[in-house]
């Protein structure tokens, strides 16, 4: 978890238009990275990441090697927004230590990023 004295935190979302939470975890080829303080949101990049559902669903040892690397890509946010996920994935990455959250769906990332820290720094 990146943090800093001024309680700053990295979180990744998928996102379709790059405005607002809207693409199901499996489809995602990029994640958009964002450092969040609490009172603004500051686009930091994307990242490209490889993506877990690719149709072949006789591959499941290749989508634990998938969820392996989207975890290491994301090793340094502190939560990942998605429209969407699956038990199974969204299982595996919150063990592997990054979150995954579906409560902010098809909110403008601004608003979700903000409420998410609020909530996480409570």
């Amino acid at each position: 978890m990146h943090t800093s004295n001024d309680n700053r935190l990295l979180i990744a979302v998928a996102t379709k238009t790059g405005k607002a939470v809207d693409l199901h975890f499996g489809h995602a080829r990029t994640f958009y990275v964002y450092e969040v303080n609490g009172r603004q949101v500051c686009f930091i990049g994307i990242r490209d990441a490889d993506q877990y559902c690719t149709g072949n669903v006789s591959e499941d040892e290749s989508r634990e090697q998938t969820l392996n690397r989207i975890a290491e890509t994301l090793r340094d946010v502190s939560v990942l927004l998605v429209a969407k996920i699956g038990d199974s994935p969204k299982e595996y990455l919150t063990q592997a230590g990054l979150p995954v959250m579906t409560e902010y769906a098809h909110l403008s990332i601004e608003e979700a990023a903000l409420d998410w820290w609020k909530k996480a720094n409570a």
